[in-house]
This record gives structure tokens, C-alpha cells and sequence, in this order.
């Protein structure tokens, strides 16, 4: 059996297709002193949002929290990710709050941080 990703959860959870989850986490992750910019900003350089869609895109295939991590220093490390519109004005998404929604997603499917499900039974005693 396959293992679940958090995309899979995530599109389950919120009851949109595949195709829309891209779009989705970037909505819900973006600053939101960047809302009203995007449209300008992406004119001025249509790469400006890359590293955030390529960071969605990996984090994408996370099957537990514990590897959130890695993705976020590939994030900041991504040649795209630099200059003061994203970093000193925040015209970018918030590794934040990516990192609280795939938090809140794989709790509430009982994924423990490794992928694997939560034991929510007692403890055995000894």
C-alpha cells in the first residue's frame, strides 16, 4: 500500500482536487503583507514566487512532519530566494505557517512525525 502524502491528506481534508493544492497552500501560506502584490509582482519578475512554488511542490511528498525541516533550509537556500522584496518586506510565503498547516493536517489525521499513525490507545502496562 502506497504511503499517504501530505498532499493527499491535505486535498482530502479540504475537499479539492489534486490539481488545486498548489494553489491552495500558496494561498493559505502566503504573508498576507503580499496578498495584494502578487499580480504586480509576478509581472515584475515572473520568477519572483519560484522558490515558494518549488518549496510547495516538496513539501508535497512529506509523509510525516519530521522531514519538514530539510525542505525548509532547501527553501532558504534556493537560488530564487533572495533580495529585499522577499526577505526584509516578506513578498513571500511563510515557512511559519506552511509548517503549521502541515502540522495541523497531519494531526488531525493521526500521523505521528516519522509518517507512521499515532498510537492513541493507552500504554500497555508492564
Amino acid at each position: 500500500m502506497p504511503t499517504l502524502t501530505f498532499a493527499d491528506y491535505f486535498c482530502t481534508q479540504n475537499n479539492i482536487p489534486r490539481d488545486q493544492y498548489e494553489r491552495t497552500v500558496f494561498k493559505l501560506s502566503l504573508y498576507r503583507r503580499a496578498v495584494p502584490f502578487t499580480g504586480l509582482l509576478l509581472m515584475m519578475n515572473r520568477n519572483h514566487f519560484t522558490a515558494d512554488h518549488d518549496f510547495i511542490k516538496a513539501v508535497a511528498h512529506l509523509a510525516g512532519i519530521r522531514n519538514f525541516a530539510i525542505e525548509a533550509e532547501r527553501f532558504h537556500e534556493h537560488p530564487y530566494n533572495r533580495g529585499v522584496l522577499r526577505w526584509k518586506l516578506r513578498m513571500r510565503i511563510s515557512t511559519t505557517r506552511l509548517r503549521s498547516l502541515v502540522k495541523a493536517t497531519f494531526l488531525a489525521t493521526g500521523v505521528g512525525p516519522d509518517g507512521a499513525p499515532e498510537n492513541r490507545g493507552s500504554r500497555p502496562s508492564v
